[in-house]
């Protein structure tokens, strides 16, 4: 931050000071993402939307027709 003399230096006491308390509160998360290198770091948040687009609160609706589907239809 202090190389590229973009930001005054309290803006990059205080972004440093939020970094840390993000940091040391990392158990908190469901997801990690470190950004090192940005095409793994789009990846990895790709598969992140992925996965949460597949947990049961975001399939419900389509799983409870599936579900309902199968009250409505005799099995043979």
């Amino acid at each position: 931050l202090r190389g590229r003399s973009q930001d005054a230096e309290a803006d990059i006491r205080r972004r440093l000071t939020t970094a840390r308390a993000e940091v040391a509160a990392f158990a908190e998360y469901d997801y990690v993402v470190v950004n090192d290198e940005l095409d793994a770091c789009v990846e990895r948040l790709r598969a992140i939307v992925i996965a949460e687009r597949a947990r049961l609160p975001a399939m419900r609706p389509v799983v409870t027709r599936i579900v309902d589907s199968f009250s409505r239809k005799e099995i043979v």
